[in-house]
């Protein structure tokens, strides 16, 4: 589904598909991105918790084109307000994938 917008896109985010607007905190089937052909630089999103740092690591390994990691609910003590130092944990776990 990404062809059409190999023109148009500067960068791609992957995502788990919802109902409503906004994240849905569940996790994205990497999988898909190994059978497409991504071209371009993308932000790897949904459901992404402290939890799949090692399976990270490895995925990016092999995924040249992963830009960023979009983190959001999972990094949460309530809806909108962030645990820091999860994230800053998080952050130094994988600042170094590459």
């Amino acid at each position: 589904k990404i062809s059409p917008y190999q023109d148009a896109a500067d960068l791609y985010l992957f995502d788990t598909l919802g109902q409503q607007l906004g994240g849905t905190g569940e996790k994205f089937d990497w999988g898909l991105i190994a059978k497409a052909e991504v071209t371009k630089p993308y932000f790897l999103s949904g459901g992404i918790s402290s939890d799949d740092v090692e399976q990270i690591k490895a995925f990016a390994t092999n995924e040249k084109k992963l830009f960023s990691l979009d983190i959001n609910s999972k990094f949460e003590v309530s809806p909108g307000k962030k645990d820091m130092d999860k994230i800053r944990k998080f952050v130094n776990q994988v600042k170094n994938i590459q």
